[in-house]
């Protein structure tokens, strides 16, 4: 019954004048979409004949017709009410008491897909396993570099710094769903890899150690009674400043035991 009355009030809501409904049936049964087959007291409204069309439009520039997959019908309210059981667009008619629909977009999967032979999707198949595996060793290669650059540390401080910059890295790779199959994911990751070596306070770290192995070796190969000089003792303070600082930002350089 509710159903009944809803059809009703869109019939009147949407007709302008009287017309002759049995005629207009008539005449749509030879050419339903020629609007000239009914009395021109009908609203003329716009049509969609896609699978998921369920509204009528007031016009053919309404935004609900926008994913329409067909042409754009032009015909009466009477025929998209009562022969194709359409209601008035939500977009376009100023219905928001009434049971008002808007349309969906059509042509969600296309209706034939050509099969491939099962020699060739399995193919596919394996050589896209070859390029994932080719993509992972190569980014695991640049994660086990960072070994190398971890070695030549020895400050406590640059240590932490460095393996949270590592987690963090590894974490980024892990957390974006990457297909290492592809060669864009693959250069991706290995750039996320690098910019831990790239660091510009792990570079400095480096460098500032590099200095300091070089310093305590000058410094172990002095005499007892060299070690025992003023100027020893500045050259051995200099860089176990260094190494006892928790500041990745401290540096030194290589100063000569005989020149300081």
């Amino acid at each position: 019954m509710k159903s009944l009355l809803i059809k009703i009030s869109l019939i009147l809501f949407t007709f302008l004048g009287y017309y002759n409904l049995n005629a207009c049936r008539e005449n749509y049964n030879l050419n339903p979409y020629n609007i000239d087959n009914c009395l021109p007291t009908q609203q003329t409204v716009y049509v969609c004949m896609g699978k998921y069309s369920e509204a009528y439009h007031s016009s053919s520039v309404c935004r609900g017709l926008n994913n329409c997959g067909t042409e754009v019908y032009k015909t009466t309210s009477y025929y998209a009410v009562n022969e194709l059981s359409r209601r008035p667009c939500c977009i376009c008619w100023n219905v928001s008491s009434y049971d008002c629909v808007t349309d969906k977009k059509e042509n969600r999967y296309p209706s034939y897909i050509s099969p491939l032979p099962a020699d060739d999707l399995i193919n596919i198949a394996i050589q896209k396993q070859r390029n994932y595996n080719a993509g992972y060793a190569i980014v695991q290669d640049e994660l086990n570099q960072l070994n190398e650059v971890r070695n030549q540390l020895v400050r406590n401080c640059d240590l932490v710094y460095f393996d949270k910059l590592v987690t963090n890295a590894v974490a980024a790779i892990n957390n974006s769903n990457l297909d290492l199959s592809f060669q864009s994911h693959v250069n991706w990751a290995v750039n996320v890899a690098r910019s831990v070596s790239s660091n510009e306070y792990v570079n400095r770290s480096i460098s500032s150690t590099n200095a300091y192995n070089l310093m305590v070796g000058e410094y172990n190969s002095l005499t007892t009674a060299q070690r025992g000089t003023v100027q020893a003792s500045n050259f051995y303070n200099y860089f176990m400043g260094w190494y006892n600082s928790e500041n990745t930002a401290t540096t030194i350089n290589y100063k000569s035991y005989y020149s300081f």
